[in-house]
């Protein structure tokens, strides 16, 4: 999946009662984007058996190991030249995905989504997307 380079705007949640997004607001913030939902036990089960059930028919993909992409990343003349803290920089989103991969093998769903959403705030580098 290549980069497209598109940008997208900042999404605004539209029941922020309490306004704990406002300090994320930008002129580019898109009003009324995210309906935030309060979790309980019946909506956790619900959330947790869609997820098992996406993972189990395969239609969940992960980046590829951590080590497999500092392997293609340094065996390229970029990787190669890259500072340290640049190549970990790169990877951190790989590195993640690893972290989520073991942990969801061993902890609760609430965990697993609390990394998944740290995952998805590091961003990832699409050019090594593909299944493990």
């Amino acid at each position: 999946m290549p980069d497209s380079n598109d940008v997208y705007p900042d999404f605004g949640v539209i029941n922020d009662d309490k306004d704990e997004y406002r300090k994320f607001k930008t002129n580019n913030t898109v009003l009324d984007a995210i309906f935030q939902i309060k979790a309980n036990a019946p909506l956790n089960t619900e959330a947790h058996s869609i997820a098992q059930s996406e993972l189990n028919s395969g239609r969940l993909r992960f980046l590829i190991d951590e080590r497999v992409a500092k392997t293609k990343l340094l065996s390229k003349k970029i990787g190669q030249n890259m500072r340290p803290e640049e190549r970990a920089e790169y990877l951190k989103p790989f590195t993640l995905t690893s972290i989520l991969k073991e942990e969801m093998n061993f902890t609760s769903l609430s965990k697993v989504i609390y990394l998944i959403k740290i995952l998805l705030i590091a961003g990832n580098p699409l050019e090594f997307i593909c299944t493990n």
